[in-house]
């Protein structure tokens, strides 16, 4: 059984852990919340290459 996210939650969810995560090991600051949303952007931009190149990959 797989489980399935649709793609416009995927942003939130990772916005939201990304921000959790740093909270807890390195505090609630304005800093940390900072590197929670590069950290945020890093990801969404992977999840989005890796879609990409799943969907160039089905095509060949």
């Amino acid at each position: 059984m797989t489980f399935h996210v649709s793609s416009k939650y995927i942003v939130w969810i990772l916005l939201f852990a990304s921000i959790i995560i740093n909270f807890v090991f390195f505090g609630i600051s304005f800093e940390s919340f900072f590197i929670s949303f590069v950290t945020f952007s890093f990801s969404v931009s992977s999840y989005d290459l890796v879609k990409y190149f799943g969907k160039i990959r089905k095509k060949e």
